[in-house]
């Protein structure tokens, strides 16, 4: 496991004993932010990632459809193994996003 930016707010918490406001994957709401400034509602958009903990699990808290991509580093395995975020859609890559978008 690599630390993400939760390392860092921890960082930031213990030299300043404040808080950091966290606007970052996997929280909503920076996928949500960016739905409001272009005028998408969630339920007409795809939250593509090769992360389920931070990808997936963003686009599913926002309540926008996922797409989990096995060119990153989540395996088909990992995905039957997990108990939470749970892609609705699986690709190979990038290069099979046209055919997902014609369903």
């Amino acid at each position: 496991y690599i630390p993400d930016a939760g390392g860092i707010a921890a960082l930031l918490f213990k030299a300043t004993e404040k808080m950091p406001r966290v606007f970052g994957k996997p929280n909503k709401e920076m996928l949500l932010f960016k739905l409001r400034e272009l005028g998408i509602k969630p339920k007409d958009a795809i939250m593509f990632g090769d992360r389920l903990y931070t990808d997936i699990k963003m686009g599913i808290d926002a309540g926008v459809t996922t797409c989990c991509v096995l060119s990153g580093e989540t395996s088909l395995e990992m995905i039957e193994r997990s108990e939470t975020n749970k892609p609705d859609y699986v690709i190979d890559g990038i290069w099979d996003i046209s055919e997902l978008l014609k369903k």
